[in-house]
C-alpha cells in the first residue's frame, strides 16, 4: 500500500478504496472456483483417488482444519478485546474454516470468526449437515469431534468422520501398533489441508498480522472476509494449474 501511495501520489484512503474495488472484482470474476461438489463429481474424484486410500479411509474425500489469522491489538478496551484473543497462542486472531478435497482444492471457506476453537466453529457453521446421510467421509485433527454424543440420537446421525487416536487413561496413555498405523495414515492424508492453508498464507497480507482489522470495529477499510475469500479463490486457481 505504501508503494502505491508513493508511485501514484494518491491519498491513503483513495488507495484503500481502489484495492477494495479490485478485490471485489476478483471475487466476482473467480467466485465459481469455490463450490461444493455434487455427487457425480465426488464419485469421479474418488474413483481416481481411491487406490491411494487405506481400507478404513475408503470413502474419505474431504479434510478440514481451521486457519487462524493474527489481527491487530487495539489500544481501546471493549468487548472485542477478549473475544478475539487466543489464550492458546497468546495473540489476537480470527479463525477461518477451510475444507478441501484430498487433492487440495478448497470446497468450503467460511467467513472469519471470533470462534477460535475449531470444534466450536465447526458446530456453529453446522458443517455436519453436509455429511449426514452421506457415505463420504472427512478427516480432521485432534481438535475435532465429528460424532459427539449429544448429536447422536440414532445411528443415522453418525457421519463418516475420522480423527487421530489420543493417548489417555482409557488406553494407559499408550497406543497400539494398529492405532499408531491408523494415525500415521490419517496424517499423511490430512496434511493436504495444511498444504492448502500454507499456499494461502504465502500471501503476506495474512501470513503476518492483518493490519486492516480492528477488534473493536465491525467493519474495516479492507474486510478480512473479502481478502481471505479472494486469496482462497486465487489458491484454487493456482491448484488447478499446479495440483499439490
Amino acid at each position: 500500500m505504501k508503494v502505491l501511495e508513493g508511485l501514484t501520489s494518491m491519498h491513503r484512503c483513495n488507495v484503500v478504496r481502489l484495492i477494495h474495488r479490485v478485490l471485489q472484482g476478483c471475487r466476482e470474476a473467480l467466485q465459481h472456483l469455490i463450490f461444493w461438489p455434487d455427487e457425480a463429481s465426488i464419485q469421479t474424484f474418488h474413483r481416481d483417488f481411491a487406490p491411494n486410500l487405506q481400507p478404513y479411509f475408503e470413502n474419505v474425500a474431504f479434510a478440514v482444519d481451521g486457519m487462524e489469522i493474527r489481527v491487530c491489538q487495539t489500544r481501546r478496551k471493549g468487548p472485542g478485546m477478549k473475544i478475539n484473543y487466543s489464550g492458546k497462542k497468546r495473540q489476537y486472531s480470527r479463525n477461518v474454516m477451510v475444507m478441501v478435497m484430498l487433492d487440495g482444492r478448497i470446497t468450503y471457506l467460511s467467513s472469519d470468526s471470533h470462534l477460535l476453537s475449531d470444534q466450536g466453529l465447526w458446530n456453529a457453521l453446522q458443517l455436519r449437515n453436509y455429511f449426514i446421510g452421506s457415505r463420504w467421509g472427512v478427516l480432521g485433527d485432534g481438535g475435532f469431534y465429528f460424532n459427539p454424543a449429544h448429536h447422536i440420537q440414532q445411528e443415522e446421525d453418525r457421519i463418516n468422520g475420522f480423527t487421530p487416536y489420543k493417548r489417555g487413561p482409557e488406553n494407559n496413555y499408550t497406543l497400539s501398533p494398529e492405532q499408531k498405523a491408523f494415525n500415521n495414515h490419517l496424517s499423511k492424508l490430512r496434511v493436504v489441508v495444511e498444504d492448502t492453508i500454507s499456499c494461502m498464507k504465502k500471501f503476506s497480507v495474512i501470513r503476518g498480522i492483518y493490519h486492516h482489522y480492528s477488534v473493536n470495529k465491525a467493519r474495516s477499510s479492507l474486510p478480512l472476509d473479502l481478502v481471505v475469500h479472494v486469496i482462497g479463490l486465487l489458491t484454487n486457481f493456482h491448484l488447478g494449474k499446479s495440483p499439490i
